[in-house]
């Protein structure tokens, strides 16, 4: 995904990320996890990444800075982030929001998986 970071604000645990996503050029606001924020303190002076083959090796430099040993390039980033969202019960709808595409383009993430049918069976009862 290519972003432009345009603010971090709050205090402790209620950080937000502020974002413009080329997607669709709208603002998204993201609630930043403890490890993120390690890694963008690192990071405050760094510009926008425009181009994608500076982008994914700006991913991987994050990566390794975030302690996370997998392959990372923007088309990974994207497809784990809208995974994780819809495993994790976040609506289709949010994910779409913060990924700056249309609900219908984000179906292609909300598919059944073994730990979701185990989420869902474990909110049943």
């Amino acid at each position: 995904m290519k972003f432009m970071v345009l603010y971090a604000s709050g205090h402790g645990k209620e950080d937000n990320l502020i974002l413009r996503v080329k997607k669709n050029g709208k603002l998204v606001v993201m609630s930043i996890h403890s490890k993120l924020r390690k890694v963008l303190e690192r990071l405050k002076d760094v510009g926008p990444v425009e181009a994608e083959p500076h982008t994914n090796k700006f991913l991987k430099d994050v990566a390794t800075m975030a302690e996370i040993d997998k392959h990372i390039t923007c088309h990974v980033s994207r497809h784990t982030f809208g995974t994780r969202y819809a495993e994790l019960g976040i609506s289709i709808e949010t994910t779409a929001e913060l990924l700056g595409i249309t609900v219908k383009v984000c179906q292609v993430y909300y598919k059944v998986t073994r730990k979701k049918i185990g989420l869902e069976m474990k909110n049943w009862g």
